[in-house]
């Protein structure tokens, strides 16, 4: 299907309006109207709609999925809210590269009780400023202090975490687990 921007127009022109070269769009499936206000190329994108190799995704993403990077305009997704956490991601990026160095901290494996799920991030720049978590608090500290190193090194590293079923009973707790983090330097400094 093609889901053109009918009627949604002056929102796109009067957001990218404001925005410069640099600035990043995610869209919707309705990203017809993003893409053409933030520059993207129209015979580019009318060649994407015709599934044409030389359409702006190679005539693989269709009238859903426009992209053009070098003016900006990220991407965008049919999931309808899909592209949020990607502009998050982005901003989150942008807000933490002003700094030198920063770390991104991924859980990569849980076992039992464990407080953040697999894919759980937090960041960390040199001044200690933190978005996100890993464990809720538990981790965090050891984690932190580990980034702070990474940042230094730009070596990745491997962090495990774990307590026995009989351990977790010993203090309180109903049941053991283990919790992977995986810490690695990003940012122009890398």
């Amino acid at each position: 299907p093609v889901h053109f921007s009918i009627g949604q127009e002056a929102c796109a022109v009067g957001v990218c309006e404001f925005l410069n070269h640099e600035d990043h769009v995610y869209s919707t499936h309705r990203c017809h109207g993003h893409y053409l206000a933030k520059g993207g190329n129209l015979p580019s994108m009318i060649a994407e709609l015709y599934g044409k190799i030389d359409g702006c995704a190679s005539g693989k993403g269709g009238s859903m999925h426009l992209i053009d990077v070098e003016v900006g305009m990220m991407g965008a997704s049919a999931i309808v809210g899909g592209s949020i956490p990607l502009a998050l991601g982005s901003a989150m990026t942008y807000q933490l590269k002003k700094k030198k160095n920063v770390a991104l901290a991924t859980v990569i494996s849980t076992w039992g009780s464990s407080p953040r799920p697999i894919g759980s991030q937090m960041v960390v720049n040199e001044d200690l400023d933190i978005l996100g978590s890993v464990s809720g608090g538990c981790i965090e500290g050891n984690v932190i202090s580990e980034a702070q190193e990474i940042m230094k090194t730009g070596k990745p590293k491997l962090l495990k975490f774990g307590v026995t079923n009989s351990e977790a009973w010993d203090v309180g707790l109903t049941c053991g687990g283990k919790v992977e983090v995986y810490i690695e330097k990003i940012g122009e400094n890398d």
